[in-house]
């Protein structure tokens, strides 16, 4: 039996590619419910896609907390140096990098990929000459937060503070997925989606 995609989960597929390998600075704002593995088809299998295909050379994840990220980042570098299949195709970008630390990591094709929680300083970072070309920005509000006007308000300004030209000419892609970043000012004029728990035809 053949394994059963969502619409979110083609729309991922077919969508993210050509959006990293843009030439502008690509800002979109994705919303989809829970159970859709969000956070693994894009933040995880997103970047470690590319790392190992090496179409950025600094990329970025910020999550709630860094706890969190920790983990995502623990998942990336477990398919890096034990996925026997992902080293077959890709041998140059397997394997443990030469910085291979709990929140930071340089692959052994020298592609790098830090982790932080909100609140984390993005902008000024550097990877040799290299700014963030991809930023993830991923589960940025908890179950607990989310219900208060405070904590959602300090997302907002950290994002607001962040976003205005971090990424590469070469493109880049975020990944939005709470209440107050929808509301964001300056994703209007950026492509949005949302997906729905299930389809009218079904």
């Amino acid at each position: 039996m053949p394994p059963h995609f969502s619409a979110f989960h083609d729309f991922v597929f077919a969508r993210f590619p050509p959006v990293i390998d843009g030439k502008n600075d690509n800002r979109e704002l994705c919303l989809a419910p829970r159970g859709e593995a969000k956070s693994i088809y894009e933040t995880q299998l997103g970047s470690l896609w590319c790392i190992v295909a090496a179409r950025k050379r600094m990329i970025r994840i910020i999550m709630s907390a860094e706890e969190q990220a920790v983990e995502m980042l623990g998942s990336v570098k477990a398919e890096l140096d034990a996925n026997p299949r992902l080293r077959m195709d890709f041998l140059e970008a397997c394997g443990e990098g030469r910085v291979w630390k709990l929140t930071t990591i340089v692959a052994a094709n020298d592609v790098e990929l830090c982790i932080g929680g909100t609140g984390k300083k993005i902008r000024d970072m550097k990877h040799g000459p290299c700014h963030p070309g991809l930023v993830f920005l991923d589960s940025l509000e908890n179950d607990d937060n989310v219900r208060d006007e405070t904590p959602c308000d300090k997302v907002e300004q950290y994002v607001l503070s962040i976003a205005p030209g971090f990424a590469e000419r070469s493109g880049g892609m975020d990944v939005f997925r709470t209440r107050p970043l929808s509301n964001l000012r300056w994703i209007r004029g950026h492509p949005s989606f949302q997906f729905l728990s299930f389809s009218s035809d079904f």
